[in-house]
């Protein structure tokens, strides 16, 4: 809620004492203007209240205000060019607030007087003593200007046609700074990529998508859309509204593209950020592409990806799969008589993988790699290490993530 108060009438107060430099006649005082901040300030410190801060852009404003009642010869918070309140120049001219209000006032004191007879006034009437108090204020801006003045009629306000030679005019404009911050999240493009510890389903891959925000302000929530086959875009239900990753099962052969967006504390909304397009695509153990060295075998399992597994207890039996793509996971088979095996990436030893486990299990990807989100050729290999007592590995598949 704004607030305007008008002063209607000066009071009959003894002038205070005090030296105060004259002002031409015609112009304003910074001295003055400086003297009534801090007049401000001491009595909102004496209430236990926060300093207010010089804002110039409404201190301009206000010695526009005071110089316009003089020269336009009326006085009131009605603006006769406008017939509109000072808080309608403050929004054409961008300040951002969220309370204002403004003091207004005149007398015909000597220089050295006028200002705190002026300051004794608005403290003495409670309209005027409530802006100046007013605990949401935050800034400030003062006019005071003098001159040759005409006490005129404008915009409904009743003057008495007077004139009051060197008047000393007043403008206190107060105002709580706005704390709305504008400035949209900053995000990264949403990421996919295959992981170890999950497990491939019969014709779906586990594809984890990842992605990151900042905002001064804070991350209130992300929007995570997924489009399949180019179709239309899809909200994707996130665990919590700032969740920073999602595990979902995507159809083999099927096209996939994510986007994303944040939306911070203050309510300002990022532009969406694009991945790539990307297609899970699955290898079997039986491709061309998977090239074995040394002693392997193979058996038909009905809970293997392809019904089958090509197997090796053979310690430096490798099995390399050469493909192009942005990641890869490479699917096994665990229980209790199967042991470890070196992963290579691009011929660099990058884990030692054990797929010992006291229960069997069907279709897990035991390794998953990723190079970020440019397609490029790589080859994994498996070598098996031959464990002692339980040396046999596994090899079911490969599964690949490609850009399109």
């Amino acid at each position: 809620m704004l607030a305007a108060f008008l002063l209607a009438n000066v009071w009959s107060v003894a002038a205070p004492t005090g030296a105060r430099a004259a002002w031409a006649n015609g112009s304003s005082s910074s001295a003055d203007e400086s003297l009534m901040v801090t007049l401000v300030n001491q009595v909102r410190a004496s209430y236990g209240l926060k300093a207010l801060t010089v804002d110039t852009r409404l201190t301009s404003l206000a010695e526009w205000r005071s110089s316009d009642m003089v020269s336009h010869s009326y006085f009131g918070h009605l603006i006769p060019t406008s017939c509109s309140y000072v808080f309608s120049y403050m929004d054409a001219q961008g300040i951002k607030y969220s309370w204002a209000a403004e003091n207004i006032g005149w007398n015909g004191y000597p220089d050295d007087q006028a200002t705190q007879w002026m300051f004794n006034w608005f403290m003495g009437s409670a309209v005027h003593k409530a802006n100046i108090l007013d605990s949401r204020a935050t800034s400030i801006g003062v006019g005071a200007y003098k001159g040759d003045w005409r006490y005129g009629s404008a915009c409904g306000q009743t003057g008495n046609g007077a004139s009051y030679p060197a008047t000393h005019m007043y403008t206190l404009i107060f105002m709580q700074a706005s704390t709305t911050e504008t400035t949209p999240p900053t995000t990264s493009a949403p990421y996919s990529r295959l992981n170890g510890g999950t497990t491939l389903g019969s014709s779906t891959a586990p594809v984890r998508t990842t992605w990151s925000g900042s905002d001064a302000s804070g991350i209130a929530s992300y929007t995570l859309q997924r489009q399949v086959n180019a179709g239309t875009w899809a909200t994707v239900t996130l665990s919590s509204a700032t969740a920073t990753s999602i595990t979902q099962s995507l159809t083999l052969g099927a096209t996939y593209r994510y986007r994303l967006r944040a939306t911070d504390t203050k309510g300002n909304v990022s532009a969406f950020l694009y991945g790539p397009t990307f297609e899970p695509v699955i290898s079997q153990q039986t491709a061309t592409a998977v090239v074995y060295g040394g002693t392997w075998y193979s058996s038909s399992v009905t809970t293997a990806s392809g019904g089958s597994l090509k197997w090796s207890k053979v310690a430096g039996a490798s099995a390399s799969f050469t493909f192009a793509g942005t990641s890869v996971g490479w699917v096994a088979y665990r229980g209790p008589d199967r042991g470890s095996a070196s992963v290579y990436l691009d011929g660099v030893l990058y884990a030692t993988v054990s797929l010992y486990s006291s229960t069997y299990a069907a279709m897990p990807i035991v390794y998953g790699a990723a190079w970020g989100t440019t397609s490029g050729t790589h080859t994994i290999k498996v070598v098996v290490a031959g464990t002692s007592g339980h040396p046999r590995v596994d090899v079911d598949a490969f599964v690949r993530l490609i850009n399109l």
